[in-house]
């Protein structure tokens, strides 16, 4: 009688964002005096001020990650960058004037705290203020890329299915993935495991070719193993697309 392995909690879901226009990595920076040049080859605009010019303050606002095709991940990490005072906030809205939940930290960047939505379109805000109270403020707008652009993994066994005990975990990818990333991809990729008798089962991947990798354990699986894989490629680009 073959023995059963039981696989739990997979997560699947896959989204992209880009930048719209080509301005990730190098928004406008924009001074309290006046207009600065912008990184990207994006003109700069004229900084809000809430009274006079901001003396000496600048702030720039950029999404990490981004290719030369301005696209980045779906949970990206927005960064300000201020001189001559401090990040007050950075603020993101959606197309209906609605926020997006997210959160910063203390090197100025903002994170989502959902993967945002396919083929919408976003404007972050990022606003400086020095010490007499005067801020300065620059946008960037970007929007997600449609859902036919997105790097989707499968996976095998099914989420609750009974397998045998030789049975490998299998993961394929949509797009076949290029030699020198497919070390830092599988890294990305938990396998957590728990036999009978509460330990770990030890195992490896190993490659089928360019879009498919497997996870073998050393020896059989101990029967009753319980085996959750999750593929988390919101953060991992793979051959230039996320």
């Amino acid at each position: 009688m073959a023995a059963e392995v039981r696989r739990t909690g997979t997560s699947r879901r896959v989204f992209l964002l880009a930048v719209a226009g080509g301005v990730v990595g190098g928004a406008g920076v924009l001074a309290g005096c006046g207009p600065s040049a912008s990184g990207g080859g994006s003109a700069a605009a004229p900084a809000q001020t809430s009274r006079a010019a901001v003396p000496a303050a600048q702030v720039s606002l950029v999404a990490e990650g981004a290719g030369a095709d301005g696209v980045t991940s779906p949970v990206p990490v927005l960064r300000a960058t201020v001189s001559g005072g401090e990040l007050a906030e950075v603020v993101v809205t959606g197309a209906d004037g609605s926020a997006v939940a997210g959160s910063g930290a203390g090197d100025g960047s903002w994170s989502p705290r959902e993967p945002l939505e396919l083929g919408a379109s976003y404007t972050a805000v990022a606003t400086a203020s020095n010490g007499e109270g005067r801020s300065a403020s620059v946008s960037l707008p970007f929007t997600v890329t449609g859902e036919d652009a997105a790097v989707r993994a499968k996976m095998m066994p099914l989420d609750g299915e009974v397998v045998g005990v030789g049975m490998p975990v299998v993961v394929i990818f949509t797009r076949e993935v290029p030699a020198a990333e497919r070390a830092g991809l599988v890294q990305a990729i938990s396998v957590s495991t728990r036999a009978p008798d509460g330990s770990a089962v030890q195992g490896a991947w190993r490659w089928i070719g360019a879009d498919r990798v497997h996870w073998r354990p050393r020896e059989y699986w101990p029967a009753g193993t319980q085996v959750s894989v999750q593929v988390p490629l919101t953060r991992v680009r793979v051959d230039g697309a996320w």
